[in-house]
């Protein structure tokens, strides 16, 4: 039987640990307090024994905020959850709780649950049997996520955007593929990153197929459905801890989903919000685009303060 791993870097099969295999990974190292979710025994002691001496048992998500209070959280939710409507009361405490994250441990993994996870906020989904050493994995990215993000105390959305200057979007466009629009957006991200005085971002929101993050070299651990996932508590922190950098310029950079199957999860008002964000933050703001004209980039073309139009010498382009 195999184990599956749906995270920032996609869905793969690994190989799964054989029943009464131990175990010789160290705990998660994330100073972010462990616990594991599940209401039955045998499950929830086996998780807490991989996760090592740090993770917290309990039986289930209302007991949470009653233990640890305002303090951020990284909550491991195991089989009984996945079952449960709502996760078990994990999706509204994620929806109010930026400082809490979850990995969600599922006995049959289904696109209609990874959807569910994503919608709800939660940041990995594993299968059972649970491999000890990319349970640990997942808990340190996730936990690293959260320690980059800001807690509630911080500034609100309206406020940000009405402080201070807000960065340029220059969106790149093409009627026809293949006409060098993603070459133009890589290049002129790159250039900005390395005159402008700010921070450049560059989003690939070519939502099915966009190769950026291919063509600058990138393995990027987190994209765009990563801050789709987490819409509700989206704000600049979060945002600013899912860019991806490209080490010889500086240049920040948001990519496209892994999967072409997420591109329906994104709509214009959702990738709206991410691009207002990022002017917040960034001198400049580089979007790359599909070749055809959908609600999400006509509400880009829109919010642009530049469109570059690539053309080529022919009819067809024109």
């Amino acid at each position: 039987m195999s184990e599956y791993l749906w995270s920032d870097d996609g869905i793969g099969a690994l190989p799964a640990a054989g029943p009464g295999t131990m175990s010789t990974f160290a705990s998660a190292d994330t100073t972010v307090p462990i616990v594991v979710i599940e209401d039955d025994p045998a499950m929830r002691g086996r998780l807490v024994m991989q996760l090592g001496e740090r993770a917290v048992p309990v039986e289930s998500v209302a007991q949470v905020e009653s233990r640890f209070g305002g303090a951020g959280v990284l909550m491991v939710l195991g089989p009984s959850c996945a079952r449960s409507p709502g996760m078990g009361g994990a999706e509204d405490l994620l929806a109010r709780r930026p400082d809490i994250g979850a990995i969600l441990i599922a006995d049959q993994l289904s696109t209609d649950l990874f959807q569910q996870a994503m919608r709800s906020g939660v940041r990995d989904v594993l299968g059972v049997p649970v491999d000890t050493g990319q349970l640990n994995e997942a808990v340190r990215r996730v936990g690293q996520t959260l320690q980059g993000a800001p807690r509630p105390t911080g500034p609100s959305f309206d406020e940000e955007t009405e402080s201070g200057d807000l960065g340029k979007v220059v969106t790149v466009f093409s009627t026809k593929g293949g006409a060098g629009k993603s070459m133009v957006a890589t290049n002129l991200g790159v250039l900005l990153a390395q005159r402008a005085e700010g921070p450049v971002a560059l989003v690939d929101a070519d939502l099915q197929f966009g190769d950026v993050a291919v063509m600058l070299k990138l393995a990027p651990q987190h994209t765009i459905v990563d801050a789709v996932g987490s819409f509700e508590r989206l704000d600049v922190g979060f945002l600013e801890s899912l860019l991806a950098t490209h080490q010889p310029s500086g240049l920040r950079v948001l990519p496209a989903p892994l999967e072409p199957a997420f591109a329906d999860q994104i709509d214009a008002e959702q990738m709206g919000r991410i691009i207002a964000l990022l002017r917040t933050f960034c001198s400049y703001v580089v979007v790359d685009t599909p070749a055809y004209f959908n609600e999400v980039v006509l509400g880009l073309i829109e919010q642009s303060d530049d469109v570059l139009l690539v053309a080529g010498m022919d009819i067809p382009n024109i």
